[in-house]
């Protein structure tokens, strides 16, 4: 079914308070997408400055919420 067997997501948890997950959820309403896709998009965002590859990304938050 797909090209790249390593490219299928699977559920994954990140545990969040109350407030941290109103906070996620204002930000995902505010860009017009889950919350799964801003958290992942935050993660890879952030994982991608550590290890020194800064804006080498496939499409950010503002280019998907049109």
């Amino acid at each position: 079914m797909y090209q790249d067997a390593k490219r299928l997501r699977t559920k994954k948890s990140v545990y969040l308070d109350e407030y941290e997950d109103a906070v996620i959820t204002a930000h995902a309403n505010l860009q017009g997408i889950s919350k799964a896709a801003l958290m992942r998009e935050m993660i890879m965002r952030q994982a991608r400055e550590l290890v020194g590859l800064g804006d080498l990304h496939e499409k950010s938050m503002g280019d998907r919420a049109g």
